[in-house]
This record gives structure tokens, sequence and C-alpha cells, in this order.
């Protein structure tokens, strides 16, 4: 069962490499529901909010990230989600929320590219 959970995941990025996003949150939402607790649900999540926020639903992209988070506090994918939620901010109107974000990563995660791709935000 192992190899096939993983298959799973390994599909739903395929469809998130190729850049269909409706059915790569719809494989992604299912492997979560089906194993929520995989060792790689902290990525699908992320991997789910990157299907909304390049569906521009940055409302529901946060959400995901930010319970991401919570769940999976040492996850690897942490820094480029708090990357990714100061993006979310920006594109809901909030720049100071924004700011705080970058400003999060560059101090948690100073040798990340998520960190670098923060600093060059954070002006």
């Amino acid at each position: 069962e192992a190899d096939a959970s993983v298959r799973e995941y390994q599909a739903a990025l395929q469809l998130v490499s190729a850049r269909r996003f409706e059915e790569a949150d719809g494989a992604v939402a299912q492997f979560l529901r089906v194993h929520p607790d995989h060792p790689y649900a902290d990525n699908a999540m992320y991997w789910r909010a990157e299907t909304l926020y390049a569906r521009r639903d940055f409302a529901a992209a946060e959400r995901e990230l930010s319970e991401m988070i919570r769940r999976f506090p040492q996850g690897n994918k942490v820094p480029d989600a708090l990357l990714r939620l100061g993006f979310c901010r920006q594109r809901q109107g909030d720049p100071i929320g924004a700011r705080q974000y970058f400003r999060r990563v560059v101090a948690g995660y100073p040798g990340s590219v998520a960190a670098r791709l923060a600093s060059r935000e954070d002006t």
C-alpha cells in the first residue's frame, strides 16, 4: 500500500507540473482524504495550496498553508509556505501582513531559497 500511496502522490504532482491545476487540486485533495497522516501529507497540503494560488483563490490557499504549518511546524515546506503566505497577503491587498510573513521567513530560515526571495519582497 505504501507504494500505491506514493504513486498516487506522484501522479498528483505530475498534474501540478503539467499546470492542470483544477485536476491537480482534486488529486491532491483525494490523497489527503485517504492518507491524512502520510509522510508526504505536509507536502501534499503545500501543493494543494499552490493549485489554489494558481487559480487565484488566495484566501483558500492561505487557509491551506496556515493549516499545513499548524499541523506540520517542522515540515520541509514551511519556509516555502511562509513565503507563499506573504504572496497571498499581497494579492489580497495586505502589504503589512505580507511583510510580516516575509520577515518571518528571513528570520526563521535565513539560509533558504525562500528567505532569499522573501528578502527581495520586504522593501
